[in-house]
């Protein structure tokens, strides 16, 4: 098994969820969450979960190996959660600069070279044509919770671009309101 050493902490293809979620533990927060862009952090203990049961439920090759995008990282815990996983490289996008700073902080910090931060606005970007540039997409995208001209749906239109880009699997976290649900229920991919 190929491992790494992190704060004294052995990462390989056998890492248990406490041990991911002690290495989420410690990552900065948002120091100014803004409401419109729909900043929040999520919980070290709820990306371990989700993280270790797709492992647990697809195997630890769901990521190992594996170019992963973290499409609207904010502060990068999805983004380091695949790299402890054992992503070949993760792509983390995110459209607002100060998040990216913490995002690149907390990478720094954990020590994970496979993390590349990227900023750019994910409603217009678009992939290479005829390629998938990813094998898996994992994120927790804006809700469209605030019902602005710009928010609305956007939570469809993250998942929209996330189908375009990856040759795998897709992994999101929804509220559980999110109006998504049925745009999921008929994406093959996810």
């Amino acid at each position: 098994y190929q491992r790494r050493v992190h704060g004294g902490l052995m990462f390989s293809r056998k890492i248990n969820k406490r041990t991911l979620e002690s290495f989420l533990q410690p990552l900065d927060p948002f120091e100014d969450p803004k409401v419109h862009l729909e900043q929040y952090q999520t919980p070290p203990d709820i990306a371990a979960e989700l993280f270790f049961l797709v492992s647990m439920q697809l195997g630890p090759e769901e990521f190992e190996g594996q170019r992963v995008a973290d499409f609207g990282c904010g502060t990068g815990i999805f983004s380091l959660a695949s790299a402890a996983l054992g992503a070949e490289a993760v792509h983390a996008f995110d459209v607002d600069t100060d998040c990216l700073a913490i995002a690149a902080r907390n990478v720094e910090e954990s020590g994970m070279t496979a993390v590349e931060l990227i900023q750019t606005d994910l409603l217009v970007w678009t992939p290479p044509p005829s390629e998938k540039p990813f094998d898996t997409v994992v994120m927790n995208p804006p809700f469209g919770a605030q019902e602005t001209e710009t928010n609305n749906g956007i939570d469809a239109k993250f998942i929209e671009k996330a189908v375009e880009s990856c040759s795998g699997n897709v992994y999101v976290l929804l509220n559980g309101k999110s109006r998504v649900v049925s745009f999921i229920c008929h994406c093959k991919k996810c």
